[in-house]
């Protein structure tokens, strides 16, 4: 009785074994027939997929020509101003705002400004041009970053508006850099040709801020080996297909 369960078992183990065995044939003969192309060979369509495998993997490193290269383009000014209305809410705008508000908080402290870390602060993040924030508020983004830091730009501007006009000034020495600015911020603050003047100004300097931001965006994604969007793809493949310039 022993042999016949034995003999059971083993005839059980046999069937497994050739199903397995038929199984793995049927799914290589598929394999096989998916794999030859109407009217040619298999040998094309491993060659063809070869072919196109360097421009589609997405690990592959850029040469730092084509990545310079692909990072530069016609700004789409049309579709970054329907595109910003989605990003006005983000953190896009949200962290510099934050940030532009701590600032200001602190600066009007009462003798806070004595502090040099804080007038260092207020030197680079407030007053003109403000370049940290509107590059920072542009690096958030990869689409409308210009306009991103424009906007920035506008809010630093009323930040040091506010810190001109409330904080206490006299905690600085009078020939203080950053005083003499604040003062200056201060007193045309009642003249609306000064007020507009400054706005313009500082709306400019954020756009090429924001404008630095986006490209430098561009190139550090064109040349590392991470994805990449659909439009930077097909920047980076037409300069591959340019060849190295001349």
């Amino acid at each position: 009785m022993a042999k016949a369960k034995v003999n059971q078992d083993e005839a059980r183990a046999e069937a497994r074994r050739r199903s397995r065995l038929a199984a793995k044939q049927r799914a290589a003969a598929e394999a096989a027939g998916s794999s030859e192309a109407p009217g040619g060979s298999s040998t094309t369509v491993s060659t063809a997929l070869s072919a196109a495998a360097p421009s589609s993997t997405p690990g592959q490193r850029t040469g730092f020509r084509a990545a310079l290269r692909s990072s530069f383009g016609a700004a789409p000014i049309r579709a970054d101003l329907a595109f910003f209305p989605k990003i006005a809410l983000t953190r896009v705008l949200a962290i510099p705002l934050l940030i532009t508000v701590a600032t200001s908080f602190l600066a009007v402290q009462p003798g806070a400004l004595s502090a040099s870390w804080l007038q260092i602060a207020v030197q680079s993040l407030l007053l003109p041009p403000a370049f940290v924030l509107s590059f920072f508020g542009g690096m958030l983004t990869r689409r409308a970053s210009w306009l991103a830091g424009g906007v920035v730009g506008l809010m630093t501007l009323a930040g040091g508006t506010f810190v001109a006009s409330s904080a206490d000034l006299a905690a600085m020495e009078a020939t203080n850099p950053v005083r003499l600015v604040l003062e200056i911020y201060a007193r045309s603050s009642a003249d609306l040709g000064a007020v507009a003047s400054n706005a313009y100004g500082a709306a400019v300097m954020g756009i090429f801020g924001g404008a630095f931001a986006g490209w430098y965006g561009r190139f550090l994604r064109a040349a590392g080996p991470g994805p990449r969007s659909a439009r930077e793809r097909r920047r980076v493949d037409a300069e591959r297909r340019k060849g190295p310039g001349r």
